[in-house]
């Protein structure tokens, strides 16, 4: 065989394979760009999902205070409850571990009290209430936010403000 012949066949295969191995890496590289911005589109998507459900839980909160002054709690209770589990289905998709912990803590003290199998003694359920805004509020990325229950709680019942 010619010499030619056979350095145009061997630079066809060199060229093919850098080629094939070229294409290979940048499909590689492109694959993984792209499950990096999808991952970065869905972690978006979840925390805007989060803010939503826990502004709402807030919300809530301001109305069922604005009921209590109002002194119109029983007549907006089916409400409160209907919106708090819309919200309750919300949190088991975006709820961090403690925010649904302290969840739980606040509905099952609240189970107790209403059969009489424990007494609300000192607000408690406020105060466990307000536990669960705070977990909020740490899974939103206030992690080293010093608020209290008590802070938090005094911006509806001047009461429980701190006194020096």
């Amino acid at each position: 065989m010619d010499t030619a012949i056979l350095a145009g066949i061997v630079s066809s295969i060199v060229g093919g394979l850098i080629a094939i191995v070229t294409a290979f890496f940048s499909s590689s590289f492109y694959a993984k760009q792209t499950k990096a911005e999808l991952q970065t589109e869905f972690e978006s998507r979840y925390n805007t999902k989060k803010w939503e459900v826990y502004t709402e839980f807030g919300s809530l909160a301001n109305d069922v205070f604005a009921s209590v002054k109002a002194k119109s709690t029983a007549k907006s209770m089916p409400v409160f409850s209907n919106k708090l589990l819309t919200i309750a289905g919300d949190l088991w998709i975006v709820g961090s571990s403690a925010v649904i912990q302290s969840y739980i803590t606040w509905q099952v003290h609240n189970a107790q009290v209403a059969q009489g199998n424990r007494e609300n003694l000192n607000n408690e359920n406020l105060f466990l209430f307000a536990e669960i805004v705070i977990q909020m509020r740490r899974d939103l990325g206030y992690q080293s936010d010093q608020v209290t229950a008590r802070d938090l709680l005094a911006v509806y019942i001047p009461e429980f403000a701190k006194t020096t």
